[in-house]
């Protein structure tokens, strides 16, 4: 037996497991998570974003643009923050990052997650955003 065919017998076992189950599996909880959420950047004014963030040169940490600003539409960042808030999380620091068109957004941010399931109902949050391209 190679450690190639404990690897493919690994892999074919989690792979039958629910994603909330593989997370337990796989991750030691709790644990900070980093996520990255990119898209399109959606309506409305830019948000307010103060100088670059430590450690990600041509990234700003940026906080929620003002709801009550006319013709603001509801952007990217702001479905994210809708959508942790909804999960329990205050207060999150969007590191963002648009690109050289200005049309879509990448977003990176991290949280404390305590389980499996949590980690889960996190991901299936974001993947229901409709703007969403790539979320890892």
């Amino acid at each position: 037996m190679s450690g190639h065919d404990d690897y493919e017998r690994e892999r074919a076992r989690l792979s039958q497991l629910p994603r909330a189950e593989r997370f337990e599996e796989l991750i030691q909880f709790p644990t900070r998570h980093m996520f990255k959420v990119i898209g399109a950047r959606g309506g409305g004014p830019p948000l307010e974003c103060g100088p670059s963030a430590p450690n990600m040169p041509g990234a700003r940490e940026c906080g929620p643009s003002a709801p009550d600003m006319p013709g603001a539409r509801e952007g990217l960042s702001d479905e994210v923050r809708r959508v942790l808030a909804g999960l329990g999380f205050g207060e999150v620091i969007l590191v963002e990052r648009h690109s050289s068109g200005g049309r879509h957004l990448s977003l990176t941010f991290e949280l404390d997650v305590d389980s499996g399931a949590l980690l889960d109902a996190i991901y299936s949050a974001l993947e229901g955003i409709d703007n969403v391209s790539y979320l890892f």
